[in-house]
């Protein structure tokens, strides 16, 4: 089983307190990690799972070259704890920022078989994006919200809803919960 971790560019005290938190239960698990090389909850995770020493089990995806902006740091401490980075993972330098982005996040989506992301707006649009790929292929996807109560909107182009697991950690967590298939019945 491998896990996608991810969630907001941007996170508060309270949800980097909460990645912390999560990651020794994560590591605990068997199985793999895959995550972004953005800053906020994907660096977080990162910076986390490679000091409980899982760094091992941890494939990077970076839209950019080994040493380059903005993958450098967290590859380099993915690398010196034996982890896997996938450079380019986004597209070459022909491919705009932000395609190369959205293309990444779906090469590490499309490498997972379930995803948790921490998240700060309840429209955080590439975790949306990155849960949309994994509900697609009936992976399960957790959000914990941190600095709203609400769920998260709806995924992009899947149909469904999210349903309240409760307090993870002192923090809202949903669960996407796909909608019936006529072919279910």
């Amino acid at each position: 089983m491998v896990l996608l971790l991810g969630g907001s560019r941007v996170l508060s005290s309270a949800g980097l307190a909460l990645v912390s938190r999560l990651c020794p239960s994560l590591v605990a698990r068997p199985g793999g990690f895959v995550a972004g090389c953005a800053a906020g909850a994907d660096a977080a995770f990162l910076s986390r799972l490679v000091s409980l020493g899982a760094g091992s089990r941890v494939s990077l995806f970076c839209v950019s070259r080994p040493g380059a902006w903005p993958s450098s740091s967290a590859a380099s401490l993915l690398a010196s704890s034996c982890g896997s980075v996938v450079s380019g993972a986004g597209g070459g330098p022909a491919v705009p920022l932000r395609a190369r982005f959205a293309v990444r996040s779906r090469a590490a989506a499309a490498a997972a078989s379930s995803g948790l992301f921490v998240v700060s707006s309840a429209s955080s649009r590439g975790s949306l994006v990155c849960a949309a790929v994994l509900a697609s292929r009936g992976c399960p996807v957790w959000f914990s919200c941190v600095g709203f109560s609400g769920p998260p909107v709806g995924l992009p182009g899947c149909a469904g809803s999210w349903l309240s697991v409760g307090l993870v950690a002192g923090v809202p967590c949903f669960r996407w919960s796909p909608a019936p298939r006529f072919s279910d019945f």
